[in-house]
């Protein structure tokens, strides 16, 4: 699909993100139409490299390509994600529907989405990793992945409301919280269920 696609896509975020990439490439610097540019994504960063390619339509090709490596690559953290909770042979399934998805036909446009794709999902494998098996490492590993994943694509922070929400099982499981709600009256139970659902 990527090899068939011959041209850009005439809308404004491939136009932008190769603008801003070409100029990284060219300068060493952001930039929009000539004009600097303030950072918005490592994804410009990640493809200037190419546009050292000559001529322009074998690094666009290069581009395209590598894009549709980089987002099939999501099938490694989903299938480790998967096989959390499932035998081999159904997290491979869960893999290769990673990998099916209609979202893939994103790969070959000169957008964020191919780099944010395996970015997500590794960050979502980390942050369940982390929450199943808790240490220190693997808590700085998922923050991490979620801090790169954000850098790709600002959206991408509500990984970080995930990693919370793992935070907030573990605590809940702990312990010493077991002992503190074996302490509390029904009203309390009450009011926290409350407190919880606003």
């Amino acid at each position: 699909q990527a090899w068939r696609r011959e041209t850009p896509t005439i809308f404004t975020d491939e136009l932008e993100t190769t603008q801003i990439s070409r100029a990284i490439a060219d300068t060493g610097h952001a930039m929009r139409r000539g004009e600097p540019y303030g950072f918005t994504s490592l994804v410009p960063y990640l493809t200037a490299p190419f546009w050292w390619i000559h001529p322009v339509a074998s690094a666009y090709e290069t581009i395209k390509t590598v894009q549709a490596f980089v987002m099939a690559a999501a099938i490694f953290p989903a299938y480790l994600l998967a096989r959390m909770a499932v035998t081999p042979g159904w997290a491979l399934f869960a893999a290769v529907g990673t990998i099916a998805a209609p979202a893939l036909s994103y790969s070959p446009i000169l957008v964020e989405e191919p780099w944010a794709y395996p970015a997500a999902t590794l960050a979502l494998w980390l942050a369940v990793r982390a929450t199943d098996r808790p240490t220190n490492a693997s808590f700085a590993l998922a923050f991490a992945a979620c801090v790169v994943a954000v850098l790709v694509r600002s959206q991408l922070v509500a990984l970080f409301g995930a990693l919370a929400a793992g935070l907030l099982v573990l605590g809940w499981r702990s312990a010493w919280m077991r002992r503190y709600r074996a302490a509390w009256s029904t009203w309390d139970a009450v009011g926290f269920w409350i407190l919880a659902a606003g």
